[in-house]
């Protein structure tokens, strides 16, 4: 299960993702990015899934958009395009797809083409403050507050891994700011030992 786990501030939203790539009865793939910035929207999009997902989803949406706004209103009408593309052309299977960005603020949102999360194939949720995929135990959210929120999520990163095999790699975090200016940071290799938290500012 890739990692993606979002924190949204009022003039900020970062996105960590892991790089591990794992496939049933194969093991461990090696390491892929599993996002795209896209900044003449001001947008970063990342998906769960079958690798090829990301670039058809990218492929399908960002060409027909003109700014972020027009970016999420074509996400809302995304069923209409996978099934007429994907399922028949192309089919990825199941896959989760996340966005973050900048339209007056920042903004983020989730949708997946089944309803394994509880919401309808397709139905844009929006993330109000924190998504943490895949679920920990303990009060790493509560600790998602305030300038330690970066270090924070990184703590939060190292318990994702040790709970699930399939979270490794490296960690990377996007972040878009005010104005829509993305910054990509690679954070270092998740392994059993603490992360190396100098590198987070």
């Amino acid at each position: 299960m890739t990692m993606v786990n979002i924190l949204r501030l009022d003039n900020v939203v970062t996105m960590l993702t892991d790089t591990k790539i794992t496939a049933d009865g194969a093991g461990n793939l090696g390491n892929w990015t599993k996002f795209a910035p896209i900044p003449h929207l001001s947008a970063v999009i990342a998906t769960r899934g079958p690798m090829k997902a990301l670039d058809l989803v990218c492929r399908m949406t960002v060409s027909e958009a003109r700014d972020f706004a027009h970016l999420r209103r074509t996400f809302e009408d995304f069923g209409r395009l996978f099934f007429n593309q994907l399922r028949t052309k192309e089919p990825v299977g199941d896959v989760d797809i996340f966005v973050i960005g900048w339209d007056d603020g920042s903004q983020a949102f989730t949708l997946s083409t089944h309803d394994k999360h509880g919401a309808k194939p397709f139905e844009v949720v929006d993330i109000p403050h924190v998504l943490v995929t895949p679920a920990t135990k303990g009060g790493f959210v509560d600790a998602l507050q305030g300038d330690g929120a970066i270090a924070a999520m990184m703590r939060l990163v190292a318990e994702q891994a040790r709970i699930e095999p399939a979270v490794g790699g490296r960690v990377t975090a996007v972040t878009v700011r005010e104005g829509g200016v993305i910054v990509i940071e690679p954070f270092g290799q998740l392994s059993d030992e603490p992360l190396d938290l100098a590198m987070t500012g």
